[in-house]
């Protein structure tokens, strides 16, 4: 396993080499993820910086030999996270959300494709707790109270972001109230894709 880590991590290095913007951030990004494989083998806990490289190094992989080829074919794309869950959970636990936000900018680049439309499933901390509860699950680390209510804000502060700053191109996020059934939530997500669809028809 760790032997193919190397082995992806020279590949991923010589594909942001071809389209970097920044050379010091990618180098920087690069040597981070050098210092995981280091961390692994002597059995060190990961910074957070360095989850969010390995979330972000995954995301590039995963757009360019998953989604483009899909979407290239044709099958449209559905994804349960996109890359706000590494800004929410980085930010949540330590690593500055825009830092966070320009290594992905940068790593990412020309691979990476914006959601036609997005949605946050609103709920509040009691409700996350009592249906993680009820599924039956025991709870990890990410579904401790005071870790959902760290994660809640950093999702907000991430789409307000977002929303005051449209140059970044995310400019259909939608906040459905989740508190809601989950039949209605569906009609009310379905809704404004169908609004989506209508519109692109006229385009």
């Amino acid at each position: 396993m760790l032997g193919n880590y190397l082995v992806k991590l020279k590949e991923l290095k010589k594909i942001c080499m071809s389209h970097a913007k920044d050379s010091a951030v990618v180098s920087q990004f690069i040597s981070t993820l050098y210092n995981v494989h280091s961390f692994i083998v002597e059995g060190r806990t990961l910074d957070e910086k360095m989850m969010q490289a390995l979330y972000c190094a995954d995301g590039l992989f995963d757009f360019k030999e998953t989604v483009i080829p899909a979407i290239e074919a044709g099958v449209s794309n559905i994804k349960d996270r996109e890359r706000f869950t590494s800004f929410a959970h980085g930010d949540a636990n330590g690593f500055d959300f825009l830092e966070n936000l320009g290594i992905h900018q940068i790593v990412l680049d020309k691979y990476y494709i914006k959601p036609d439309i997005m949605f946050y499933l609103d709920v509040s901390v009691d409700t996350c707790v009592e249906r993680l509860k009820s599924s039956g699950k025991v709870l990890d680390i990410y579904e401790e109270r005071a870790t959902i209510e760290r994660i809640i804000r950093s999702y907000k502060k991430a789409i307000a972001y977002f929303n005051e700053n449209p140059e970044f191109g995310y400019q259909n996020i939608h906040c459905l109230n989740a508190e809601q059934n989950e039949d209605v939530v569906f009609e009310n997500a379905l809704d404004f894709i169908q609004n989506l669809l209508v519109k692109r028809g006229k385009e």
